[in-house]
């Protein structure tokens, strides 16, 4: 069996992890799901539910993987425009500039990748918008967790589904921007539902 991970960086007892069994088309079955307080447990959290025998496929991480060195992302860019063409009423909120967002989703989500990296070195590895995807695939909104961080973790199991198995209706936005910088070496993603073909 192939295993999805999805993790949801928070603070003190907010960060949400969920691991899903892979399956060819959607949707997911997920198997586990938690809150805990740091990235290193929630790893292990998740990697101590894995069944017997099955294999980590993919992650996926609810925070930023890359930063761009001339200034705001074009996928932030992307990503904004397309949840506003499907009606998002605040898209800023939804999808915030990188220099925006709060410690916990910064630190935690690159130190969970750079441990998912030391332990898995060809894993790959995507960043994951939950809120964004709950706009751009509404099938999406039926999924429902005992907590918003276990919710948003199951979510970025979609993104790591989609890296994975690379579906044509999705996009590596990564592999699009330009002067991208991560410190988390390859194969670094960020799928998302094709937006720029809108």
């Amino acid at each position: 069996m192939q295993i999805i991970l999805g993790l949801d960086p928070g603070g003190a007892g907010n960060f949400g992890w969920c691991i899903a069994q892979y399956t060819k088309i959607m949707p997911l079955i997920p198997l586990a799901s938690g809150l805990t307080d740091n990235s290193s447990q929630a790893i292990r959290y998740a990697l101590d539910a894995i069944p017997e025998g099955s294999t980590l496929a993919s992650a996926g991480i609810d925070a930023p993987l890359f930063w761009s060195k001339s200034g705001s992302r074009n996928a932030d860019l992307t990503v904004r425009h397309a949840i506003k063409q499907a009606g998002a009423p605040h898209v800023s909120g939804t999808v915030q500039d990188i220099n925006s967002l709060r410690g916990a989703c910064l630190i935690q989500g690159m130190l969970a990748a750079l441990e998912l990296r030391e332990r898995f070195p060809e894993l790959p590895i995507t960043e994951s918008n939950p809120k964004a995807l709950r706009w751009l695939l509404p099938s999406l909104l039926d999924i429902e967790a005992r907590s918003e961080h276990e919710r948003d973790a199951m979510l970025a199991t979609v993104s790591a589904w989609a890296a994975f198995n690379r579906p044509t209706d999705w996009e590596d936005l990564f592999a699009q921007e330009e002067n991208a910088f991560t410190p988390v070496s390859m194969p670094i993603l960020y799928m998302i539902p094709n937006v720029t073909r809108n």
